[in-house]
């Protein structure tokens, strides 16, 4: 016996020795509790318009930190009831939950059932803060040891305050109110106990579990969480019953979080880090406000994306985003419609307003079977909304054609898809199609918009998606809008989609403008008081001796014809290219180029003749703000992106200050707004004079329309519109900035100024108004029946008076941008 008592006190104390030498290997060097004590974890950058809306943020990790008093009882009790019920009662540790995750790990190695977590919320907290994710027993172990320490050291309210502030909800959020705002739009205090049970169910796994992208398992977690708060007295069955019937989203998940102005939010992203650092932006909560009117970008996005489908249709049809054999395509979509089972929801209501999308999928995925069926997106069917579909069986005549939407078809008649003219090898673009067979066949993977809900007759409320073919534009292009008096820069868009694409074309894009280019030509020739609108030229074929690239040139006119003696007006009002050389030869390039510098346009300008075709390079941001200069009485000031910027503190750290600079005087600018106004009432820019109200602009197109612009004016806005390929490729034969570029301007004008009273622009003194003979130039004789009215510097107007019979002038014009 004395000897078992030996052996047994050696073996207790080998035991022991062991075990306090594990202990004091895993739990030397715990982490402090410091962190967590002063808890500052990196906080968005926040930007806002001039609105007061929140436009953008920028973070490593999307998060918004609230105080515990601003969440509501309800959604910690939906958290108590999925995670940790017993929070309120244990030490940090609950030793009947990790007996019961011991017996069900048993049970998996040896059965293979599930796993079970034994960690309490505090334990969660000790690892999300203070320990790595991995695996082990011995982090378990220090993690237990460490929840015990946090028990201490915080009250129960401050660790599930640290906690839903600290955890990941999947789509890029982070603690409960960005998640709130992901998935409802709403402050975290205003979610409803359906929706807190929701936010309870995502972070077991918010990649499974995600409302968006798989509703159906969301609704089945949402149930078990709604059960056990009834189960544990946490809400009454009343609430429960109300919460277990409730829609998912009572309307639409808010969109994916861009920000209503993504390239202008990146612009100011650029500028804060240039001012601040990337570790201020991304982690001091800094609050930026943003001289972007979000009204007015969404306006200038959806217009110019509109005449970007429109340009890149009239380049014809690219092809199908995938074609793969027919009946691989028939097998790959029903197993696509076997996944979807588990992941839509059951109610037939709700799944009438989804649909899925195949943008994700390539022909790889159709090859992977079950494993591609995943990339298949879960979206909802809007009217104007775009996805890609697939085309199930084109109609025997060929006039329509039946897409697979998932969970419903739509119709894509023939008339959606005529623009699809086929690209030839040639270049060259085919016949339209007689059928939509010719462009499509079944198995065919392509891009549609939902035009319209058509109800199916006699079925009541059913109805059945119109639908136009689509494609993903190659166009890209830019809009800015830019307020004269103050130069802030109330719009821009960079391109046609930021998430394809987020290049910014409005300030990174250096293209050359060709004819918008001329108006600052024509008000340096205006200035000089050496001409006038009514001065005539002649538009003649010559040769200029073209010192500055050292050549003889003989420019022609595009249509080859020229117009003989034409008024100053006329040629800016037809894009004359001879007499934009004829100023520029008589004011010599230094001073346009000198103009140029001034209106912040640059120096990259050639010093020779060419500089009158706008030969240069600008930006469209920077087109915007010199035409600007015109509306402001000849003033010039930078552009004003950023209007202020604080520290989380809410101290002040940059606001912006303009200075403005004079280079033209008031009366120049009036003169050059007046010929650029006749522009769009009777030359190149006819389609805008659709507008109804004054509007002072230019259109541009360079050689083989490789750049189409128009830059126009209106008291209180200018704005420029760019269309062009990022790889400099010609746009097409028929394409001209009247056609390309102004459209947008008219249709993104006709939105921002609806119900705003019209105005025009308000002579100021040092201008006068002649009666001219539209002719010679002349004074019109008295009585002269076709007399018009020009405005002149003050004494430069013309004091000859026209002779009886005046001169002769061609009856047609041709605009020299027309193609």
């Amino acid at each position: 016996m004395r000897r078992l008592a030996w052996v047994m006190g050696g073996v207790v104390l080998a035991l022991c020795t062991v075990v306090g030498g594990t202990l004091f290997v895993v739990l030397r060097d715990l982490p402090s509790l410091g962190g967590m004590q002063d808890y500052r974890p990196p906080v968005a950058a926040k930007v806002f318009d001039r609105n007061g809306e929140l436009i953008a943020s920028f973070y490593k990790e999307r998060r918004t930190v609230v105080r515990r008093e601003d969440i509501p009882g309800r959604l910690v009790n939906a958290f108590l009831a999925a995670e940790d019920a017993d929070f309120y009662g244990h030490g940090g540790v609950d030793p009947s939950g990790i007996a019961a995750a011991i017996l069900q790990e048993v049970a998996h190695r040896v059965a293979g059932s599930p796993r079970r977590g034994g960690s309490t919320i505090t334990q969660q907290v000790a690892k999300t803060f203070l320990l790595s994710p991995e695996q082990t027993y011995t982090r378990k172990i220090r993690e237990a040891v460490l929840a015990y320490r946090i028990e201490e050291a915080f009250t129960k309210d401050e660790i599930i305050a640290l906690y839903l502030n600290q955890i990941y909800f999947g789509n890029g959020a982070y603690g409960v109110e960005e998640a709130a705002q992901t998935y409802f739009g709403k402050h975290v205090g205003e979610l409803t106990l359906a929706e807190c049970a929701v936010m309870a169910a995502i972070p077991k796994s918010p990649t499974k579990i995600n409302p968006v992208h798989n509703p159906n398992r969301t609704l089945q977690r949402r149930a078990y969480v709604l059960g056990q708060m009834q189960a544990r007295g946490l809400a009454s069955a009343e609430d429960v019953a109300q919460a277990m019937t409730a829609p998912l989203f009572r309307d639409r998940p808010p969109p994916e979080f861009l920000g209503r102005a993504p390239y202008y939010a990146e612009e100011v992203r650029r500028e804060l880090v240039k001012r601040f650092g990337e570790d201020a932006v991304f982690h001091d909560g800094l609050v930026a406000y943003a001289a972007v009117d979000a009204r007015l970008d969404v306006l200038a996005s959806r217009a110019l994306q509109a005449g970007l489908r429109d340009v890149d249709r009239r380049r014809g049809f690219r092809g199908p985003l995938i074609r793969v054999d027919p009946d691989e395509m028939k097998g790959f979509v029903a197993t696509v419609r076997r996944d979807m089972e588990d992941r839509l929801p059951p109610n037939p209501a709700e799944r009438a307003l989804l649909a899925w999308d195949w943008t994700l999928v390539t022909a790889a995925h159709v090859r992977m079977g079950e494993e591609g069926a995943s990339q298949v997106r879960i979206v909802y069917r809007d009217v104007g909304g775009q996805l890609a579909a697939v085309v199930e069986s084109i109609a025997a005549d060929g006039r329509e054609a039946l897409m697979d939407l998932g969970t419903t078809r739509g119709v894509l008649p023939l008339a959606e898809v005529k623009w699809a003219r086929p690209r030839l090898p040639s270049g060259e673009l085919g016949p339209p199609p007689k059928g939509v067979g010719d462009v499509l066949r079944p198995g065919d993977v392509v891009l549609v918009r939902i035009t319209k809900e058509a109800p199916v007759p006699g079925s009541g409320t059913a109805t059945v998606p119109q639908l136009s073919l689509e494609q993903r534009p190659d166009v890209q292009g830019a809009v800015v809008a830019v307020e004269p008096e103050t130069r802030r820069v109330r719009a821009m868009v960079g391109g046609m989609d930021f998430r394809r694409s987020s290049f910014n074309r409005a300030t990174q894009a250096r293209r050359q403008p060709g004819s918008s280019f001329k108006p600052f030509i024509y008000a340096a020739a205006i200035k000089s008081r050496a001409f006038t609108p009514a001065t005539i030229l002649v538009d003649a074929p010559k040769v200029f001796v073209d010192r500055g690239a050292g050549r003889d040139w003989k420019p022609e006119n595009s249509d080859g014809r020229f117009r003989g003696d034409i008024r100053l007006r006329e040629c800016l009002t037809h894009s004359v290219n001879i007499c934009s050389i004829t100023l520029v030869e008589a004011l010599t390039p230094p001073q346009v180029i000198g103009i140029a510098r001034k209106v912040g346009l640059g120096d990259a300008w050639p010093d020779n003749l060419t500089l009158a075709l706008g030969t240069g390079e600008v930006t469209p941001l920077a087109l915007a703000n010199a035409y600007a200069t015109f509306a402001d009485e000849g003033r010039y000031a930078p552009p004003v992106v950023l209007e202020k910027v604080k520290n989380a503190e809410g101290k002040v750290l940059l606001e912006a200050q303009v200075e403005k600079v004079e280079v033209f005087d008031p009366a120049t600018a009036f003169v050059t707004l007046s010929m650029m106004k006749s522009v769009v009432e009777a030359g190149t820019a006819r389609r805008v004079k659709e507008l109804g109200r004054p509007v002072a602009g230019k259109t541009g197109t360079t050689s083989e329309a490789r750049d189409a612009w128009f830059g126009g004016c209106v008291p209180g806005m200018c704005s420029t519109v760019f269309i062009g390929m990022d790889n400099n490729e010609p746009l097409g034969p028929a394409e001209a900035g009247g056609r390309a570029a102004a459209p947008v301007f008219l249709d993104f004008y006709r939105a921002a100024l609806e119900g705003a009273p019209i105005r025009d622009f308000e002579p100021p003194a040092g201008v006068e108004i002649h009666a001219i003979d539209p002719k010679t130039g002349l004074l019109a004789a008295e009585s002269q029946a076709d007399a018009m009215a020009e405005v002149f510097l003050e004494g430069t107007a013309p004091t000859e008076v026209v002779s009886p019979g005046g001169g002769s002038r061609p009856d047609e014009w041709r605009d020299d941008e027309a193609p």
